[in-house]
């Protein structure tokens, strides 16, 4: 409701009028009924028209808050959207040091963030132990519980009962679910065991998990969420952890390999030549959990004793029983040694049989552990040997005289590549003219003819085209004289070779050359010829832009493209660094940056509800409608041509019940989609992502505008050098384009009658007689029928053929009309997948196949809009308005249906979380328990009762100490519980404000005078009792040098001299592995006023230490 103060009275907006009439509301039921049409008209659902102007509109979309917009953009934000408490936000960084399958989170934000546990035995002492240090054990304190669905709260921890609900702050091993949006793939959404870190703001992740999350460290964002109950635990533990997504679900491949250093070392450590000392590995042993093997080498021609290979490193954090070969790169592992390999680094990358996806099969479980101790080992070694990159890995060559040699080839490399630029433009038909002109003057077209050939390929796209591929195949020679010029010891292309550095590109532009630079899209103006500040004032004063006013307007539209023969290092002219800008900044990123976020939001209306049913089919959640009849690629039907490599893929083929196997499709395509955004849109090359775009639309008639076919040559057209070229060409030649009017003699619009029961739109039918002359105006054919004017069709087929080939339509539409849905639905998957190529993308044949069926399921491709889910609807006979509002056009869909009196189910998943229910997917399907008919039988009888007796006598966790201790605040009492509970928790997960909450000065003075008591208490070398060991124990929470006074861990307690103060007793700490420490009970009373009272911590340090007094 929205009510403004106005002096004496409230103005209310129409909604909220409206809704007050409904209040109370005594009339007849047309009059009722008219105003709720009225309420439902400005509701919020509605699409808001208030504003015209579009200016107004585009601000409205950026400032207006939630509870102001209206439409679609309310549902997603008000009804679809849900807030949580407990999540956060951050920016990530990398820390090689964590394990791959934790997340370090700061210790600010760790406090913050709560969990609910239930209080049992199993967590009694952990939680009782957090309650008393929130509450305080001065008893000022409060915390609030929740206890049968109501807050109570406590102000002792003897108040607690079993059952009840307690919110603790977020500590190690908590499990956390990570993202990063956005999140169209599969592996955006990780579950993450938590690690708090003493940092402040940032969360730190291990640099080989930036894959799954497809992000990096140069300001990127992780969302974080805390599960709150038991179930959204375990789903998180058993679906989405890392180690049960070790298998890429688009690909089948593995998810996680070494990247960037850990990549580089692997790479450069198994260089020839690589030993290492007994120095040398045993600092590497500190990182990997296999002892090293014996020494390959006992002396080496320098001199050294004792040396190890790089294969032997390597083999170090590879299982004993592990095999594999790599016959690309010569590798041979055996029994985990690895026996013989080559230079190269395919087996390392992320290639299709590489190294990590051989151990996730071999040992899934232990491949995080590998790949860590792998890390560890091999960013220790290069930082020993160094890796650094400067401004002499860029300058390539050696010395002068070389770099020099360097320029003069680049400089002849150009040469041919422009020469062979002109000779393909040359080859075509237009040149004809221009080649004769230079015949007759007897000149060579290649010395005289290269600024008429710059103007001329950019004016037309087609010779655009040509010259970039002719330009592109000459520039790959000059691109391999990195390889030669290069020294071993340079870093760049050691990282480009390794794999961690991909783009060979980017290193021949810093320290080569730029090369060939074209627009992307239509401009204004051209470059001249040569890249000079007089070539372009020159060009400007022939006329080719004019000045009008003060702006300046073309005579026509170019597609610029100009060579750039100077590099980075040696710096750019002007006009070079301004061809640079307008070619490579001027993508058209932004046109198509929302169009895979809307794919995968129409996919997944669509696929979000298909599920693996309990008898192995795929099903819709919607009605139960049948789908596919089986999952599983080697039982389904799959194209001929689909060649991928499912030697990894089993998990994600035997997939089991309950399986969002639509879901996983969906991200599948999706993250393809978001992958080609790294592919400008440009005329001279068919964009993949808006040809995939153009394959999943197939259904919608808009589509058919622009029709086109595809034929298929005759073997005759082949030429021995050029093969279907010229065939082609001469085809086109003879190709007219005509305009429908042009053919058109006469139209007519004339009246039919109703004939049949099925309603026609209009009865008005219109007829186009189309003009004779214009259609039979052709050459002669060579062989004419006898029957005269009649166009004739020469149809010859070679005996030989087995198959030959048809023209066909390319709209898969159209498609399906000519020849049937099967073959449509064949065309549809061989076009996807071969989209899917073109974008440089392995997908699964389970996911194309899923999609093609799924959008086929009604019989025809059904458009991805609100048109095509209401056809799938209406084919499985369910009803679904909610969803169909979700989708678009909320307030018209939901009030017709109400007009129509639908019921809706809530029978999907994005219903039944948006009314809070659970999901007919996964852990939440349905299955029926079907009865054999068969009794049940045993095969040995066991006694039950001594079945759980001796499982629970075995297991010592489920043995519990309950103190029965009387309620009072003795100083006994208080360091019985202060050692049970509270020294049982890391010193690293209680903060000084939660210890300032618990200890009061008085605390301290007592457990100081406790201390004392006990010192004197026993006699030189005599054990203390367990009770004033707890007290103790409570005294060492506070020493400086606590973790180094504990060790391993304490055996006994004993009174003894000070072995350098004499007449000093002090505390003897007995460790678990025989070694004896002393310790000072004034540094630990000390320690603990520096928390608590810090005024007091310095007088009593000049007290008790600063004199050497007794310890």
């Amino acid at each position: 409701m929205y009510a403004f103060n106005n002096g004496q009275s409230l103005m209310f907006d129409d909604r909220t009028r409206a809704y007050r009439k409904l209040v109370d509301f005594r009339g007849t039921a047309n009059e009722l009924g008219s105003r709720v049409l009225d309420c439902l008209k400005i509701s919020k659902i509605n699409k808001d028209n208030s504003t015209r102007d579009s200016f107004s509109a585009d601000q409205q979309k950026i400032k207006d808050s939630p509870s102001r917009t209206s439409g679609l953009r309310w549902i997603k934000d008000v009804v679809l959207g849900k807030r949580s408490d407990h999540c956060f936000r951050t920016v990530v960084v990398g820390d090689p040091n964590i394990k791959l399958s934790e997340i370090g989170i700061p210790r600010r934000i760790a406090e913050k963030m709560q969990i609910s546990e239930n209080l049992n035995h199993y967590n009694f002492e952990k939680l009782v132990a957090f309650c008393e240090l929130r509450l305080g054990f001065n008893g000022k304190g409060e915390l609030n519980i929740r206890r049968k669905d109501s807050l109570v709260r406590i102000r002792k921890p003897e108040e607690l009962e079993m059952g009840d609900t307690i919110y603790r702050a977020l500590s190690d091993g908590d499990i956390v679910l990570i993202n990063r949006p956005p999140s169209i793939h599969q592996h955006s959404l990780i579950s993450l065991t938590a690690k708090i870190l003493p940092v402040n703001s940032v969360v730190s992740i291990n640099p080989l998990c930036c894959s799954p999350f497809r992000g990096d460290f140069d300001g990127d964002c992780l969302h974080g969420y805390v599960p709150q109950t038991v179930d959204s635990r375990v789903e998180l533990v058993e679906l989405v952890a890392l180690d049960k997504q070790l298998v890429n679900g688009q690909s089948g491949t593995n998810l996680l390999s070494l990247s960037q250093d850990s990549l580089t070392a692997c790479y450069l450590i198994m260089e020839d030549g690589n030993l290492m000392n007994k120095f040398q590995v045993q600092q590497l042993k500190m990182f990997c959990p296999r002892e090293p093997p014996p020494p390959a080498v006992i002396k080496d021609p320098s001199g050294n004793s004792l040396s190890w290979t790089a294969k032997q490193i390597i083999s170090m954090f590879l299982p004993a029983d592990f095999n594999y070969t790599f016959p690309t790169n010569g590798v041979q592992i055996s029994n985990g040694e690895i026996i013989a390999s080559s230079e190269g680094s395919a087996w390392l990358r992320d290639t299709s049989g590489n190294l990590f996806q051989s151990l996730v099969e071999h040992c899934e479980g232990q491949v995080l552990d590998i790949l860590h101790a792998a890390q560890g080992v091999l960013c220790e070694w290069l930082s020993m040997r160094g890796l650094s990159v400067s401004l002499s890995d860029l300058y390539l060559a050696s010395d002068t005289c070389s770099r020099k040699n360097l320029m003069d080839e680049i400089f002849y490399g150009f040469q041919e590549a422009e020469e062979a630029c002109i000779i393909r433009q040359l080859m075509l038909d237009s040149c004809q003219e221009f080649l004769m002109g230079y015949a007759e003057e007897n000149q060579c077209p290649l010395t005289f003819g290269s600024e008429h050939f710059c103007n001329q390929k950019q004016k037309s796209a087609a010779l655009s085209q040509v010259t970039v591929d002719a330009f592109k195949e000459g520039f790959r020679d000059v691109q391999n004289l990195a390889y030669k010029y290069a020294g071993e010891d340079n870093s760049l292309l050691a990282m480009f070779k390794a794999g961690s550095k991909g783009n060979m590109l980017k290193l021949v532009q810093h320290g080569m050359c730029l090369g060939l630079q074209h627009s992307l899209v239509p401009l204004s103006f051209k470059f001249p010829n040569q890249l000079s500040c007089d070539a372009w004032n020159d060009q400007k004063s022939c006329g080719i832009i004019q000045e009008v006013g003060r702006t300046f307007e073309s005579v026509e539209s170019y597609i610029p493209s100009a060579v750039v023969k100077s590099s980075f290092l040696t710096g750019l002219n002007p006009l070079e660094c301004f061809v640079h800008s307008v070619t490579s900044r001027d993508g058209s990123f932004s046109n198509n940056a929302e169009l895979p976020g809307t794919l995968n939001r129409k996919l997944m209306y669509f696929m979000r509800d298909l599920h693996i049913a309990y008898d192995g089919t795929v099903r819709n959640a919607y009605g139960n409608q049948l789908v596919q009849f089986s999952y599983d690629i080697d039982r389904g039907i799959s194209t001929a041509d689909t060649t991928t490599n499912n030697s990894c893929g089993k998990s994600i083929i035997n997939c089991g019940g309950g399986q969002p196997v639509g879901a996983l499709s969906a991200c599948a395509i999706s993250e393809a989609a978001y992958s080609a955004l790294d592919q400008p849109v440009s005329l001279l090359e068919t964009s993949p992502l808006l040809n995939l775009k153009n394959i999943l639309e197939c259904g919608s008639k808009k589509n058919s505008a622009k029709q086109t076919v595809s034929l298929f040559l005759s073997e005759k057209l082949r030429r021995p050098r050029h093969g279907f070229e010229y065939g082609a060409l001469e085809i086109k030649n003879h190709l007219e384009g005509l305009a429908f009017s042009d053919i058109v003699s006469t139209v007519m619009i004339m009246f039919s009658s109703q004939t049949g029961s099925k309603m026609r739109f209009s009865p008005w039918v219109s007829h186009f007689h189309i003009s004779k002359e214009i259609i039979t105006r052709n050459k002669d054919c060579d062989c004419c029928s006898t029957a005269k004017d009649t166009v004739c069709i020469s149809v010859t087929i070679a005996e030989s053929s087995s198959r030959v080939p048809r023209d066909k339509k390319d709209n898969v539409h159209d498609f399906c009309t000519a020849y049937g849905i099967d073959v449509g639905w064949k065309y549809f998957l061989n076009k996807l997948e071969s989209a899917a190529a073109d974008i440089g993308k392995t997908i699964l044949p389970q996911h194309l196949l899923l999609v093609a069926n799924c959008l086929s399921a009604t019989g025809e491709f059904v458009s991805l809009n609100a048109k095509g889910i209401a056809q799938q609807l209406e084919h499985a006979s369910v009803t679904s308005p909610f969803m169909q509002a979700c989708f678009s056009t909320p307030g018209p869909c939901l009030v017709k249906a109400a007009k129509a009196g639908v019921v809706d189910n809530l029978q999907g998943s994005l219903d039944a979380l948006t009314w809070g229910n659970t999901p007919s997917l996964g852990s939440g399907g349905h299955f029926e328990i079907i009865y054999s008919g068969e009794g049940t039988k045993f095969s040995n009888p066991l006694d039950v009762n001594n079945l759980l007796s001796s499982q629970i006598s075995s297991d010592p966790q489920n043995v519990f100490e309950m103190s029965d201790a009387p309620n009072h605040s003795s100083d006994k009492y208080l360091a019985q519980h202060l050692y049970k509970y509270g020294f049982l928790l890391k010193l690293e997960s209680i903060t000084k404000s939660a210890i300032r909450e618990s200890f009061t000065i008085q605390d301290i003075d007592r457990l100081s005078q406790t201390l004392k008591n006990i010192l004197h208490k026993y006699d030189i070398d005599e054990s203390i009792n367990e009770m004033d060991k707890r007290a103790l124990m409570v005294g060492l929470l506070f020493h400086p040098h606590r973790d180094r006074k504990i060790g391993m861990g304490i055996q006994e307690v004993k009174v003894g001299q000070h072995p350098i103060h004499e007449n000093a007793r002090c505390f003897m700490l007995v460790r678990t592995d025989g070694t004896i420490e002393d310790v000072s009970y004034h540094k630990c009373i000390c320690g603990a006023f520096d928390i608590i009272a810090p005024q007091r911590a310095k007088g009593y340090r000049l007290k008790f230490l600063s004199r050497g007094g007794p310890r």
